[in-house]
């Protein structure tokens, strides 16, 4: 005697998945998934709400989950400099960033170049001594620079962020 195959309808398959195991911890997975995303979303949605809503009505209480009237003064203020102009700061993060891109690739191309092409004594080490510092996380060097620049402080008397804003300062004067 051979074993009658069962075959199901799609009808009967569907619904047999609807039922399963399988299908319900998908559920419960989507379901998790998107509260957990409501949850992490929720404080970007409640910034970018209050940014647009007026002082009054970022106090009050209860506060509202969406603004009465949106106003975008706020952002305007941040870019003609009516209180505190954004892009300057962005233009002198720009310059800080360009500056210490350049210095360090020009003096890293010839160092490179020259452990590279040349066979000198104690190259081996210094690959090493450099790929060790490449390892170390970045929040142990915080402590030495910090005492760099402290001593940059003492020494010159004011630091290179700084002395560029005193020269801009007096050249406005």
């Amino acid at each position: 005697m051979t074993a009658k195959r069962l075959t199901y309808t799609r009808k009967q398959r569907i619904a047999r998945y609807l039922r399963s195991h399988a299908f319900r911890t998908k559920c419960w997975q989507t379901v998790l998934g998107i509260l957990i995303g409501i949850v992490f979303l929720f404080p970007l949605y409640w910034m970018v709400v209050t940014s647009l809503k007026t002082q009054l009505e970022i106090f009050q209480v209860p506060t509202p989950l969406w603004p009465s009237e949106i106003r975008l003064e706020s952002y305007v203020d941040q870019f003609t400099g009516k209180y505190y102009n954004t892009m300057n700061g962005f233009k002198n993060s720009v310059i800080i960033a360009l500056s210490s891109m350049v210095i360090s690739t020009v003096l890293a191309i010839p160092a490179a170049y020259g452990l590279a092409r040349f066979n000198i004594k104690g190259r081996k080490a210094i690959i090493i001594a450099f790929l060790v510092t490449q390892m170390m996380p970045s929040s142990l060097l915080l402590i030495p620079l910090f005492v760099l620049a402290a001593l940059l402080v003492v020494v010159l008397g004011v630091s290179g962020v700084t002395s560029a804003k005193r020269k801009k300062r007096m050249e406005q004067a």
